[in-house]
This record gives C-alpha cells, sequence and structure tokens, in this order.
C-alpha cells in the first residue's frame, strides 16, 4: 500500500477493517445468532449498531432487551440476535466505531452460511421392513442437506431422493432412500448424517436392531474318564452347540 502520508495511510486502514462477521456457525433456526463487530485498528470501543435504519445498541445501550443483547470487548462488540426468525435475515446490519461504520446485509447465499433446523422441525421415520428403509423432513434448512446413512460406520446407502421448496430464506426438504435390494440389517446402529457447506451432522441413531444369528454347528468331543476300574468303559461324546453370527 501506497502512503502518501502516516495519517492517510492509517485512514485507509481503518476504513477498511471496521467490519462485522457471524461469530459461531453453523446458525440453529429459532436460536442465537452471534455477529462480531471488529474494531481492532479504533482506538475505543464504544460501538453502535443498527438493523436496517433502526437504533439497535448505542454504546452499551440495548434497545430492544428480548431481541438483542451486546458485550464489548477490547477490538470489538458481540451483537448477539435472540430466537432468531425469518424477520432477522436478507436485512444489513451496521456496526459503527468512532468516524467508520461497516454494514451487510445478513445474506445466506452471500455469507455461504449454514442454517440448521431446530430439533422440532425435523422428522426421521423408519421402515426396516421394506426396500424404502428411510424418510427425513427438514424444514427451515439451508441450504439443501446432502444425506448419507452408515451401518456400524460403513455407508450403505448414499444416493437418496431429495424433494425441496424454497421458503423464503430456507428450504424445506424431504429425502428418502430405498434399496435396490432387501437390505439384511441386524446388530448395531443406523447413523443418519448429513452436510451443509461441508460441516457434518449426526441427524439421529436407530441402535434397535435385531441381532444377527446365522448358522449353528455343534461340536463334540470324546472324553477319557479314569473311573478307577480294572475295565475300559465306552463314553458317550460330549458336544457344545455354538451359534454363530453370519
Amino acid at each position: 500500500m501506497h502512503c502518501v502520508s502516516d495519517n492517510l495511510c492509517d485512514f485507509v486502514i481503518n476504513l477498511v477493517a471496521v467490519f462485522w462477521e457471524i461469530n459461531e456457525l453453523p446458525i440453529t433456526f429459532g436460536g442465537n445468532v452471534t455477529l462480531f463487530c471488529n474494531t481492532t485498528s479504533i482506538r475505543g470501543n464504544k460501538i453502535t449498531w443498527m438493523k436496517k435504519s433502526d437504533v439497535i445498541v448505542h454504546h452499551g445501550l440495548v434497545f430492544y432487551k428480548s431481541k438483542f443483547a451486546e458485550y464489548s470487548v477490547n477490538g470489538g462488540s458481540f451483537l448477539t440476535i435472540m430466537n432468531a426468525n425469518e424477520s432477522d435475515f436478507g436485512v444489513s446490519y451496521t456496526c459503527i466505531a468512532d468516524i467508520f461504520s461497516f454494514d451487510l446485509i445478513l445474506d445466506l447465499d452471500v455469507l455461504n452460511v449454514s442454517v440448521v433446523p431446530s430439533e422440532n422441525d425435523v422428522s426421521i421415520s423408519w421402515n426396516l421392513s421394506s426396500r424404502r428403509l428411510l424418510r427425513i423432513y427438514f424444514a427451515r434448512i439451508f441450504p439443501i442437506p446432502h444425506c448419507q446413512v452408515f451401518h456400524n460406520e460403513t455407508n450403505i446407502l448414499k444416493t437418496a431422493t431429495t424433494i425441496s421448496e424454497r421458503d423464503g430464506y430456507f428450504y424445506n426438504v424431504s429425502v428418502s432412500f430405498s434399496s435396490p435390494y432387501q437390505l439384511k440389517l441386524c446388530d448395531g446402529n443406523l447413523d443418519v448424517q448429513w452436510s451443509l457447506n461441508n460441516q457434518t451432522i449426526s441427524v439421529g441413531i436407530k441402535s434397535a436392531l435385531p441381532a444377527c444369528y446365522g448358522y449353528i454347528t455343534i461340536k463334540c468331543a470324546r472324553l477319557n474318564l479314569d473311573r478307577r476300574v480294572s475295565r475300559v468303559i465306552t463314553v458317550f461324546p460330549t458336544c457344545k452347540l455354538f451359534i454363530l453370527q453370519s
């Protein structure tokens, strides 16, 4: 960077250094979303936050305490949006420090953000006796998830049928798994995993699988018994029953 003067160079650095970003991913719909305004190069930490044109925090004073919380630290300010819903996305948020400001739309597409549905917005339906093994429904998720099914940590189903519809800033998604043949599923766990923007999350485990029983073998051994008699006697073999897993 070429600086005409030290003061002008400082001004340029400060101008681009004030910015906010999402503090923690993924976001859970209905949960809290925290933004962090980075003001490392600004002297002082008196910060104002705005949602669109509405001031929501000014120098530590929170105007909508049921919706927002703010915590200042050296070098920045954390703004927490509580119970985030559709009205909190697709709008601009601005952080202001001294004479510098930074505004950005909380846009899921642009920010490459993952939004995880709440537990009440995910339903799982199993049918282990059918070729149509599994159906999952996600409400208010972003982006469209990629799902896989694992049996005892082995990927058994990779290809799913996915139907989705856009609902505002989110998707409602139905995912179903069918097997080309009747799977023999027994012992251990079935684990459904889905990924959003390279973040892998476990949906739920179906652990009540029946035990695997295969063939039966009988192993016998002849015993030599010492009856302390003067003649040899014939002894029937002693047998053991083994049930081996297939």
